[in-house]
């Protein structure tokens, strides 16, 4: 099978940039034929993708300028644009489009339209919508507002992208059951939860037995509001409190939210914690291990997060986890029993969660191998690959 795995940028690495190398390669491995298509490509970002996965891009990364437009008008007709430029480079004997993420979509969308009409298969890893992606700002957020015209235009925008792209795909993956109920909510139609994979044997197991005197905890992301790393450091007084003396290390890009990055930096400040939170910032693959190898505990306190990777990336690593109930991680979790189920913004449940590790005879030891063995058992790239595939192979029955 020849497939068009369609990815906004390759100038950058993160999750969804992962998620669609992985599947391409996993996909060539299975014997099929996969093709990255994307806007923008940098090879020394991306440097995971093999030889046998071809790459093809555009040249122009550019957003047109002009005085009379809003950036976020033009950004819309750019990427428009760019869209069916880049539809017109897919091979037109592909059998099935695999559209990844904000405006990938819209890729295939004209590729159905000015090429040829296949199968494709949007694989959704956060509602890209105006109104949807405000909803989930909100619940981060209670303070924001949206006023009239400002809703009025998000009504519009949405309009267009649903009218013209989104009801052009043929089939929706998700990863979590929010995303699901949103997709209904939003686009009218029924989506598919596929959840995301790793390489186990990437990550070096290290079994966790006696909590320790002092706890180094680990938290990971690149600086979004709905992070929630406030929560965390809100914690570390509570833990102290009870006896507990820790020290938190957060690893992740400070460049894409730097207002909130500043709002961290300034609690730190004010809680006179500058001695027990250390920001990393942005670390490569060989040092994010070894920040897993080192650390006690990790806490994911993000709220609306679609799944979050780094919860099993911990957990393959034997570190006894505290996980948000509001990720789409924890719908797959067992609480206290493979990690820790909290309630979202919530300092003073976080640091239960790591009081009953030290409380509890045997239960961080066994959070440790019982995380581990979880990610052994259900989280892969082969797992993940092969429920794509049952989705395009679900979608091609239907033409």
């Amino acid at each position: 099978m020849k497939i068009a795995i369609i990815i906004r940028r390759l100038n950058t690495f993160g999750g969804a940039q992962r998620q669609a190398i992985e599947l391409a390669k996993t996909l060539a491995d299975f014997g099929h034929i996969p093709t990255l298509y994307t806007f923008a490509y940098d090879p020394s970002k991306t440097h995971i993708i093999p030889k046998s996965v071809k790459v093809t891009s555009l040249s122009d990364d550019g957003y047109e300028k002009s005085r009379f437009l809003p950036y976020y008008v033009r950004l819309q007709l750019k990427e428009w644009s760019m869209a069916g430029k880049l539809a017109l480079k897919i091979a037109p004997d592909t059998d099935i489009l695999n559209p990844h993420g904000e405006a990938a979509f819209k890729v295939a969308a004209e590729y159905k339209r000015r090429v040829k009409n296949i199968p494709s298969v949007w694989m959704l890893n956060d509602m890209p919508t105006k109104l949807a992606s405000f909803e989930r700002a909100q619940a981060v957020d209670q303070s924001l507002r949206l006023g009239f015209f400002k809703k009025f235009l998000y009504g519009i925008s949405d309009w267009i992208d649903l009218k013209f792209f989104i009801l052009k795909q043929d089939r929706i993956a998700v990863l979590d059951n929010r995303d699901a109920l949103w997709v209904k909510k939003y686009f009218g139609k029924d989506a598919r939860i596929v959840r995301s994979g790793l390489h186990i044997s990437d990550f070096e197991f290290k079994k966790r037995i006696e909590f320790p005197r002092e706890v180094k905890i680990l938290s990971t992301g690149i600086f979004f509001a709905h992070r929630r790393f406030e929560d965390i450091i809100r914690a570390l007084p509570i833990l102290a409190g009870f006896g507990i003396k820790a020290r938190l290390n957060i690893v992740g890009s400070v460049k894409s939210d730097k207002k909130y990055a500043a709002k961290i930096l300034s609690l730190v400040d004010q809680m006179s914690l500058q001695s027990s939170v250390s920001l990393l910032g942005e670390v490569g693959e060989d040092r994010l291990k070894a920040e897993y190898k080192d650390a006690d505990v990790f806490v994911f306190a993000s709220h609306m997060q679609s799944f979050g990777i780094a919860v099993f990336e911990a957990l393959a690593s034997g570190l006894p986890t505290v996980v948000s109930e509001t990720s789409g991680a924890s719908e797959i979790l067992d609480d206290e029993k493979n990690a820790m189920i909290v309630s979202a913004k919530s300092p003073e449940k976080i640091a239960e969660a790591i009081l009953k590790m030290r409380d509890n005879k045997g239960l961080y030891a066994e959070l440790s191998v019982k995380g581990r063995e979880f990610v052994e058992d259900n989280i892969s790239w082969e797992k993940y690959s092969n429920e794509m595939l049952s989705v395009f192979n679900d979608a091609k029955a239907s033409y």
